[in-house]
Protein backbone atom coordinates (compact mmCIF):
# COMPACT_ATOMS: atom_id res chain seq x y z
CA UNK A 1 0.00 0.00 0.00
CA UNK A 2 1.38 3.40 -1.00
CA UNK A 3 1.62 6.06 1.68
CA UNK A 4 2.37 9.71 0.88
CA UNK A 5 3.97 11.97 3.48
CA UNK A 6 6.12 15.08 3.68
CA UNK A 7 9.76 14.52 2.88
CA UNK A 8 12.38 14.71 5.62
CA UNK A 9 16.13 15.17 5.42
CA UNK A 10 16.49 11.42 6.00
CA UNK A 11 14.79 10.84 2.62
CA UNK A 12 17.28 12.84 0.53
CA UNK A 13 19.40 9.93 -0.74
CA UNK A 14 16.33 7.88 -1.70
CA UNK A 15 14.68 10.89 -3.35
CA UNK A 16 17.82 11.60 -5.37
CA UNK A 17 17.84 8.02 -6.60
CA UNK A 18 14.17 8.36 -7.64
CA UNK A 19 14.90 11.68 -9.38
CA UNK A 20 17.88 10.35 -11.36
CA UNK A 21 16.21 7.08 -12.35
CA UNK A 22 13.03 8.95 -13.23
CA UNK A 23 14.88 11.44 -15.43
CA UNK A 24 16.79 8.71 -17.22
CA UNK A 25 13.53 6.92 -17.99
CA UNK A 26 11.40 9.97 -18.83
CA UNK A 27 13.95 11.68 -21.07
CA UNK A 28 15.39 8.63 -22.86
CA UNK A 29 15.42 9.38 -26.57
CA UNK A 30 14.73 13.08 -25.91
CA UNK A 31 17.95 14.17 -24.22
CA UNK A 32 21.44 12.98 -25.14
CA UNK A 33 22.25 9.57 -23.67
CA UNK A 34 25.65 10.83 -22.46
CA UNK A 35 23.92 13.54 -20.41
CA UNK A 36 21.47 11.07 -18.87
CA UNK A 37 24.23 8.55 -18.13
CA UNK A 38 26.21 11.33 -16.43
CA UNK A 39 23.46 12.09 -13.93
CA UNK A 40 24.60 11.21 -10.43
CA UNK A 41 22.36 10.43 -7.48
CA UNK A 42 25.22 11.42 -5.14
CA UNK A 43 25.59 14.84 -6.78
CA UNK A 44 21.82 15.31 -6.81
CA UNK A 45 21.71 14.41 -3.10
CA UNK A 46 24.33 17.06 -2.32
CA UNK A 47 22.22 19.68 -4.13
CA UNK A 48 19.05 18.38 -2.44
CA UNK A 49 20.69 18.76 1.00
CA UNK A 50 21.58 22.40 0.27
CA UNK A 51 18.15 23.12 -1.16
CA UNK A 52 16.35 21.30 1.65
CA UNK A 53 18.27 23.27 4.29
CA UNK A 54 17.28 26.64 2.83
CA UNK A 55 13.84 25.88 1.31
CA UNK A 56 11.90 26.63 4.48
CA UNK A 57 8.14 26.48 4.22
CA UNK A 58 7.98 27.95 0.69
CA UNK A 59 8.47 24.58 -1.02
CA UNK A 60 6.74 21.38 0.01
CA UNK A 61 8.25 18.05 -0.96
CA UNK A 62 6.35 14.81 -0.64
CA UNK A 63 7.48 11.21 -0.84
CA UNK A 64 5.51 8.10 -1.69
CA UNK A 65 6.49 4.99 0.22
CA UNK A 66 5.67 1.39 -0.51
CA UNK A 67 6.66 -1.20 2.07
CA UNK A 68 8.90 1.42 3.72
CA UNK A 69 10.84 2.26 0.54
CA UNK A 70 10.65 5.65 -1.17
CA UNK A 71 9.22 5.05 -4.65
CA UNK A 72 8.19 8.57 -5.65
CA UNK A 73 8.71 12.26 -5.01
CA UNK A 74 6.82 15.46 -5.76
CA UNK A 75 7.52 19.11 -5.01
CA UNK A 76 5.20 22.11 -5.07
CA UNK A 77 4.89 25.71 -3.91
CA UNK A 78 4.00 29.16 -5.19
CA UNK A 79 3.88 29.63 -8.95
CA UNK A 80 7.12 30.96 -10.43
CA UNK A 81 5.28 32.36 -13.47
CA UNK A 82 5.48 36.16 -13.47
CA UNK A 83 1.94 36.35 -14.86
CA UNK A 84 0.48 34.04 -12.23
CA UNK A 85 -2.58 35.16 -10.35
CA UNK A 86 -2.42 35.51 -6.57
CA UNK A 87 -3.05 32.12 -5.03
CA UNK A 88 -1.61 30.14 -7.96
CA UNK A 89 0.60 27.27 -6.94
CA UNK A 90 2.91 25.17 -9.08
CA UNK A 91 3.73 21.48 -9.16
CA UNK A 92 7.48 21.84 -9.69
CA UNK A 93 8.31 18.18 -10.25
CA UNK A 94 7.01 14.65 -9.84
CA UNK A 95 9.06 11.50 -10.35
CA UNK A 96 8.46 7.84 -9.59
CA UNK A 97 10.68 4.82 -9.93
CA UNK A 98 10.24 3.48 -13.48
CA UNK A 99 9.17 0.06 -12.21
CA UNK A 100 6.15 1.54 -10.40
CA UNK A 101 4.79 3.54 -13.33
CA UNK A 102 1.15 2.60 -13.81
CA UNK A 103 0.65 1.38 -10.24
CA UNK A 104 -1.00 4.54 -8.87
CA UNK A 105 2.05 6.04 -7.16
CA UNK A 106 2.00 9.11 -9.43
CA UNK A 107 -1.74 9.54 -8.91
CA UNK A 108 -1.31 9.33 -5.14
CA UNK A 109 1.45 11.96 -5.22
CA UNK A 110 -0.60 14.23 -7.48
CA UNK A 111 -3.66 13.96 -5.25
CA UNK A 112 -1.57 14.71 -2.15
CA UNK A 113 0.08 17.69 -3.87
CA UNK A 114 -3.31 19.11 -4.93
CA UNK A 115 -4.68 18.66 -1.41
CA UNK A 116 -1.52 20.08 0.18
CA UNK A 117 -1.60 23.08 -2.14
CA UNK A 118 -5.22 23.78 -1.18
CA UNK A 119 -4.31 23.52 2.52
CA UNK A 120 -1.58 26.11 1.93
CA UNK A 121 -4.03 28.50 0.29
CA UNK A 122 -3.35 27.87 -3.39
CA UNK A 123 -6.57 28.02 -5.40
CA UNK A 124 -4.93 26.46 -8.48
CA UNK A 125 -1.94 24.24 -9.03
CA UNK A 126 -0.11 24.78 -12.33
CA UNK A 127 2.39 22.41 -13.88
CA UNK A 128 6.02 23.55 -13.85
Amino acid sequence: MVRVREMTAADIDAVSEVRVRGRRFAYAGIMPRAYLDGLSACEDAARRREFFARAGSEVTSLVAEDAGAVVGWASFGASRDQGAAPGDGELYALYVRPEVIGTGVGRALTAAAVAGAAERGFSRLRLG
